[in-house]
């Protein structure tokens, strides 16, 4: 919908709705590396790649008709960074937790709460807003990736306040004296 609103025929879209895909993973790779490589960097490249998914978005969904190479543009970093977070999420749910049997109900936790965003998207994205550019369904988008920027920082800092608890002895995490959350 968003090249159609471009401009852009059902052929046209299809052509340039892969390179978005194909570049995402470029992102998907980095982001991974970046995480694995660095300690403690794992939320910090979750929330890059929020403000870029939201900045995306914005490009693509609010700039104007004619700037058709930026909002194209906005496409790629919101398709790429999404990408990027989906795995880098899951990746810090299990390496929060160390007992397997919670590791499992996490896991599908997360699931269940990507998946919830393709039901809310149904009822979001309106049919009658189609030629307005669906306004409440980017912006329900944008709202809830802000939300999730706003909770990743703050699941971020409440880790660090209970790795520093840890450290001076006052809490035992994940019943592991040696146990610490990643950041």
């Amino acid at each position: 919908m968003i090249l159609k609103q471009l401009g852009f025929g059902d052929i046209e879209q299809m052509v340039l709705g892969t390179p978005a895909h194909v570049y995402g993973l470029i992102p998907a790779f980095l982001s991974a590396w970046i995480a694995d490589k660095y300690k403690n960097m794992r939320a910090a490249v979750i929330i890059a790649n929020q403000i870029i998914l939201i900045a995306g978005t914005a490009m693509y969904s609010q700039l104007g008709a004619s700037q058709k190479v930026a909002r194209y543009a906005g496409i790629f970093l919101a398709v790429g960074s999404s990408n990027a977070n989906v795995p880098l999420v899951v990746a810090w749910a299990q390496t929060s937790i160390r007992r397997q049997s919670k590791r499992g109900y996490v896991s599908g936790l997360v699931v269940l709460a990507g998946g919830i965003g393709g039901i809310l998207a149904s009822v979001t994205f309106i049919n009658k807003e189609a030629t307005k550019g669906y306004p409440t369904g980017v912006f329900f988008c944008i709202a809830c990736n802000a939300l999730s920027l706003v909770l990743f920082g703050l699941l971020y800092v409440y880790f660090k306040y209970q790795n520093r608890r840890a450290d001076r002895g006052e809490v035992v995490l994940e019943d592991d004296v040696n146990f610490r959350y990643q950041g």
